[in-house]
């Protein structure tokens, strides 16, 4: 339901959804970024001196949502000169079930560097049924951003996302659709060879580690000495019990620092503080209806 049908559409989706970056300065000034375009993302670079520009174009598709459509990748300068096309990213309409696009996708930003870019590509045509010794190819390029990208990751299984730590710690996923397994490893000097630090069956929520808690502000993974923090659900035979553990990086050994009684259900919001003692939680119980709280352990 809801694709476009017929010409008209198509017109009405252009107008309504052409749109144009600018900046705004706290006083109120707006500088335009580039021209108006289709834009599907667009995120600026750490340092603020690229942008990452994902521009839908035609042809429409009348079989797929416009998450489908046909879009060019590109690293646009702060005032919106082209600095390098990444790629095209085709009309999905022939996408198996389970596959991915062919040529480069997944793209984002390091928050921990000035302006580096990752992105994934398939290297098994994007379908889950060939079989291939690894499934993806993670690239890295670095502003100014000239000559070829460099190789950052292979993935057996499918790659499924990246993030750092705020020493640049990566913590890079990948998951099987056949077996259902997912996993997550640990990138640290380049060079060094990765550890493994999860792999469960992704139904498996009695196993679930939690996710990784991000320093209030930033996009980069909160890590005080060699810990970082991990807020789950907490499932359980007795229900869910939401709960906040300390991972060492070096011991990959866990430690329970924070979980909701019995009588309530109490989910971590941030960390306002690096020992983990000082928190801004969320919550409730059958008679109270939620709230935040700061809570100091």
């Amino acid at each position: 339901q809801d694709l476009l049908t017929n010409a008209h559409d198509e017109a009405l989706f252009e107008y309504y959804f052409t749109s144009q970056l600018a900046t705004v300065t706290t006083a109120g000034v707006t500088a335009p970024i580039g021209k108006p375009a289709l834009f599907a993302t667009a995120s600026m670079s750490p340092d603020g001196q690229f942008v990452l520009v994902s521009r839908i174009k035609r042809p429409f598709s009348r079989l797929v949502t416009a998450g489908g459509f046909a879009k060019d990748v590109e690293i646009w300068g702060r005032k919106g000169a082209l600095v390098r096309t990444l790629g095209e990213q085709p009309l999905a309409e022939g996408v198996p079930i389970g596959g991915v696009l062919t040529g480069p996708r997944s793209h984002r930003w390091n928050p921990t560097e000035p302006a580096t870019l990752l992105w994934a590509e398939a290297l098994d045509g994007g379908d889950p049924k060939n079989k291939v010794p690894a499934r993806d190819r993670v690239l890295s390029i670095k502003a100014p951003f000239s000559g070829a990208p460099a190789e950052y990751a292979t993935t057996e299984f499918r790659f499924g996302g990246v993030s750092w730590t705020e020493r640049g710690i990566a913590l890079l996923s990948e998951s099987d659709r056949a077996t259902r397994v997912s996993r997550t490893w640990l990138i640290g000097a380049p060079g060094a060879a990765p550890r493994k630090l999860w792999e469960r069956k992704q139904q498996d929520r009695y196993a679930d580690p939690g996710t990784p808690m991000v320093r209030p502000g930033k996009g980069a993974i909160l890590q005080a000495g060699d810990a970082i923090y991990l807020a789950g659900n907490g499932a359980s035979p007795q229900g869910d019990r939401p709960f906040l553990d300390r991972l060492n990086l070096q011991s990959l050994a866990t430690e329970r620092v924070f979980q909701t009684d019995e009588r309530s259900y109490e989910t971590v919001a941030s960390l306002l503080s690096d020992d983990g003692k000082r928190l801004l939680t969320r919550w409730e119980t059958q008679a109270d209806y939620p709230n935040y709280y700061l809570r100091d352990l």
